[in-house]
């Protein structure tokens, strides 16, 4: 599985909010410590080959899930602006499944916008 999340976040409207020298998308949920914020994290949170009956799957369904992180100080209003850029991205591409929704990270404060997306992609 390969979804295509990188590509569909690297627009113009995303990078006005993460960069564009490096694009601060980071894969497997995870960003490097003391990262620039805001930044954006992905993770496949589930998956399944599109099976049938005469093949090989041809394509597989994978949902994957973005985290979109904002230091509180840029205030709530462009925490949310950063996950619409996010969504709208996404729909362009695929399918929003779950969220948006907003929580506050307790370890740093931070403001967080999460939602999920299902890619199908070909093998």
């Amino acid at each position: 599985m390969n979804p295509p999340v990188f590509a569909a976040l690297n627009v113009p409207a995303v990078r006005a909010f993460v960069g564009s020298s490096p694009v601060r998308v980071y894969q497997n949920g995870h960003a490097p410590e003391g990262v620039a914020k805001p930044y954006i994290v992905w993770q496949i949170v589930s998956g399944n080959p599109v099976n049938n009956l005469s093949d090989d799957p041809e394509m597989d369904d994978a949902r994957v899930r973005v985290w979109s992180y904002t230091d509180p100080t840029a205030g709530t209003a462009a925490a949310r602006n950063l996950a619409l850029a996010v969504r709208t991205a996404l729909e362009a591409v695929t399918h929003v499944v779950f969220g948006p929704v907003d929580e506050v990270d307790d370890p740093t404060g931070m403001i967080v916008w999460i939602q999920d997306a299902e890619f199908w992609t070909p093998r």
